[in-house]
């Protein structure tokens, strides 16, 4: 089984409505009001890593134009970094301030 070398996943990413649409009918609580016009509900949010995929596309094509002697092994580790957990985070500044 092949792993995922970049996992993003995307959670209440704000996206287009389709109004009268399977998603806008069946997911009404995730409906998002729109602040112009014809539509009560111009855009919803949704998760997961499809909603993720286009923010990381662009940041990876944006990465080159920042550093044009980056390589695309370059790319591929500066995007696999893990950041530290949240508990991570939280323990190192306890430990500071103790």
């Amino acid at each position: 089984m092949a792993k995922p070398d970049l996992v993003a996943p995307g959670s209440r990413i704000v996206s287009l409505n389709d109004d009268g649409s399977y998603l806008a009918n069946a997911r009404q609580a995730d409906l998002v009001a729109g602040t112009h016009g014809n539509a009560p509900f111009l855009h919803l949010t949704l998760s997961g890593t499809s909603m993720a995929a286009p923010e990381v596309t662009g940041v990876v094509a944006r990465m080159p134009q920042a550093d044009p002697g980056l390589t695309p092994n370059g790319v591929k580790a500066l995007s696999s970094v893990r950041p530290p957990s949240t508990r991570m985070r939280t323990t190192s500044r306890r430990a500071r301030a103790s």
